[in-house]
């Protein structure tokens, strides 16, 4: 378990295959020192770098180095026998053909219980891994304003000369300066806005302990992900590696059967949409599912995925006037726990843990900041979010399209819900925005009250908590441009 850092030599790292030239750059950020090892025909490295490896308290930090960098180190380090008197030449050519093997294989990476060194892989804790989300190293050197930021000066089958590893070596030096850069970054102590946030480090360090699961090298989502599968294994005495196999599929999915039972829809403009419902069956596939509604003025738009609306234009809040931002808070899994919805093939046990994930974080959000236990927050955050997304993927043990879509369903006829309501009470209201778990109007001062009560009413109903935000200004471009100042002074308690 990666538990803390504490009396562990950290090194960031970095490596370089070329045909006939290895090379390997460590930094030690402690004692400011960079280590370098060499394997070729000229000069062999070998046993210092297996010595230099081979350190009890040794965790290295890389950039994509579970993937590529380590699995190339566990090599070496698993040959030690078989290469400890081989020339470097020849070293170097068996390295190169491991490299390229884990390229051709989509890089493999080494289950943490099998690796000799503990890894910390920021490519995987920034969710670089993700196809939408990839960036290289020299992606983030550009943003980081890096004063080099160079390309690797020989193609990996270019035969290399003495002299050449002179240029390696200091790109690959460069790269780990710019890993270094990242991995403060990473820690919070950073001067890159683009970058800003929590000590993402201390935060899988946290999670891990509090949970007992090893999530240091995963993103957000996947360590969410992560975190369900660990804790419902356990819940229900079953190894998790058989967990990960069970799905619902569903060949098509009546939307009629995804109507909540607190739905109660008045106008005809929202009848026509709950008509539609009630009358299409669907495949899960994009674009089989889109309907619009104009209603007080407003174009509202469903689709699969939500709902959206937007109005163009500037807005202000004034003496007669207000912008009023009102959002469910954690729609989704607040509408799993109002409707008692689970994956079928998890079973009421998941749902009953789900619940209890939900009600302990709002308990201990409920606590005063000394008092509250903000990793189990995080941790059960993490959870709640993630679990909706994956149920509709088939690759996860959570799959269920049915539950993925008696979701959303809801959540769009929430919506239709609320705007009907907010009209009865305050016809002079205009729809600035909506999206799929929250609504921006503009309504006179004199009408608050009556918009709250709207919504307690709901709660009450649904079981939605809703959260108001008034800001003082809104711009609108479109359904994905919005600007806001925030009025604190306005913020409901």
């Amino acid at each position: 378990m990666y538990y803390g850092l504490v009396n562990m030599i950290l090194e960031i790292y970095d490596i370089e295959c070329l045909c006939n030239l290895f090379t390997y750059t460590g930094y030690d950020p402690k004692k400011d020192k960079y280590y370098q090892f060499v394997i070729c025909g000229w000069r062999n490295d070998y046993q210092a770098l297996v010595n230099h490896l081979k350190r009890d308290t040794l965790i290295q930090v890389g950039f994509n180095n579970e993937a590529f960098d380590y699995p190339v180190i566990h090599h070496i380090l698993n040959h030690q026998e078989e290469y400890w008197n081989k020339p470097g030449q020849e070293l170097a050519q068996l390295i190169y053909k491991k490299a390229q093997e884990t390229i051709d294989e989509e890089f493999s990476t080494i289950a943490d219980k099998n690796k000799f060194i503990r890894q910390i892989d920021l490519f995987k804790i920034w969710h670089y891994n993700n196809q939408a989300r990839k960036t290289s190293l020299k992606d983030l050197e550009v943003c980081m304003r890096m004063e080099n930021v160079e390309e690797m000066p020989f193609h990996h089958t270019h035969w290399c000369s003495k002299g050449d590893e002179i240029q390696v070596l200091h790109y690959n030096k460069n790269d780990v300066l710019a890993t270094y850069k990242f991995w403060l970054t990473t820690l919070g102590k950073t001067e890159y806005s683009l970058y800003k946030g929590k000590d993402k480090i201390k935060l899988r360090q946290d999670i891990s302990k509090k949970f007992k699961v090893n999530v240091m090298n995963l993103g957000d989502v996947p360590m969410g992900y992560e975190l369900i599968l660990q804790l419902y294994s356990r819940a229900i005495h079953e190894s998790p590696y058989v967990v990960k196999k069970w799905r619902t599929p569903r060949p098509e999915i009546k939307l009629r059967d995804c109507i909540p039972s607190w739905c109660n829809i008045k106008s005809k403009e929202f009848n026509k949409f709950l008509d539609m419902i009630k009358s299409t069956t669907i495949r899960g596939e994009k674009g089989e599912f889109s309907y619009s509604v104009i209603f007080h003025g407003a174009k509202f738009d469903f689709g699969i995925g939500g709902a959206h609306s937007s109005t163009k234009g500037v807005f202000i809040s004034d003496e007669e006037y207000i912008i009023a931002d009102y959002d469910v808070g954690s729609l989704y899994p607040s509408i799993a726990k109002s409707l008692g919805l689970y994956p079928a093939h998890l079973g009421k046990i998941f749902l009953n843990q789900y619940v209890g994930f939900i009600d302990e974080r709002l308990a201990e959000k409920g606590k005063s900041k000394k008092e509250r236990d903000n990793t189990l927050i995080e941790g059960y955050k993490l959870i709640l979010n993630g679990t909706y997304g994956k149920s509709n993927e088939p690759t996860s043990f959570l799959y269920d399209p049915l539950y993925t879509f008696r979701t959303t369903i809801a959540g769009q006829l929430f919506i239709c819900m609320w705007a009907e309501r907010w009209v009865e009470v305050c016809p002079n209201l205009k729809f600035i925005q909506s999206n799929t778990d929250g609504q921006t109007i503009l309504i006179p001062v004199k009408d608050i009250d009556k918009i709250r009560k709207v919504n307690e009413q709901l709660t009450a109903e649904t079981g939605l908590t809703i959260e108001e935000t008034i800001y003082s200004k809104m711009i609108v471009r479109d359904v994905k441009y919005l600007r806001r100042n925030r009025v604190n002074c306005w913020k409901a308690k």
